[in-house]
């Protein structure tokens, strides 16, 4: 029985491998991640959203006519199933889509104001950034955290930015970001699976650096070798 493996390209972030009319491999990368902005705003509307189902959780109680524990426990029940669920889809509708295309010759990002198109054949790598903003976040935290202790509180601050990446090619020498991201495993997978790519691509065109996928692939194809039948 022929064991078979896991796809390489199976998980997130979402890759669809093609091919182009020469017949070479063409990856289509399609990441859905939140940035620290849009997981704050998510966070926000969780908050918003369990104080009105709580409100109205409350509110049921007081003007129900045959209020006992039955009832009680079932609109707890209700409000944490509503809760978690409503919570979930809000923090899906502010993932933000991000389309990457990686052919041999060029790499292809989806902007707000069209494509960005970048030569695969220059100098290039794909490398994870600490965000920008995550000193700034860090010292204004440091400084509410030592007011509110300065009147006797304790506070607890949400990072975001500390705990986000910028996913970036070092195109030529150059600093070209690509996308934000919110969460270390999400920015590392992101990050990974474009590498990958990449090799692969290299091996495709025989720049060096691949991945073999196969046994066969390790043997060299030079002049006078043997080719696969």
């Amino acid at each position: 029985m022929q064991t078979r493996f896991k796809n390489p390209l199976s998980g997130k972030p979402c890759t669809v491998e093609s091919t182009d009319p020469k017949g070479l491999p063409t990856f289509t990368i399609t990441p859905r991640q939140l940035t620290p902005l849009r997981a704050k705003l998510a966070d926000s509307m969780s908050t918003v959203l369990k104080v009105v189902l709580t409100m109205s959780c409350i509110a049921s109680q007081i003007y129900h006519p045959h209020l006992d524990w039955w009832n009680t426990i079932r609109a707890v029940l209700m409000y944490v199933i509503a809760y978690y669920i409503l919570a979930w889809f809000v923090r899906r509708i502010f993932h933000r889509k991000t389309i990457i295309v990686m052919t041999t010759d060029e790499i292809r990002v989806r902007r707000w104001f069209g494509w960005q198109h970048f030569d695969r054949n220059l100098e290039h790598r794909f490398l994870l950034h600490v965000h920008d903003r995550t000193n700034a976040e860090q010292q204004r935290h440091e400084y509410e955290i030592r007011q509110a202790s300065a009147k006797g509180r304790v506070i607890r601050k949400t990072v975001y930015y500390g705990e986000s990446f910028h996913i970036v090619l070092l195109y030529a020498g150059h600093r070209k970001d690509m996308l934000n991201v919110y969460g270390h495993k999400e920015s590392v997978a992101i990050i990974a699976r474009l590498q990958y790519c990449d090799r692969c691509l290299n091996e495709a065109v025989n720049m060096g650096g691949g991945i073999n996928k196969r046994p066969e692939d390790e043997w060299n194809h030079t002049p006078g070798g043997l080719n696969d039948v």
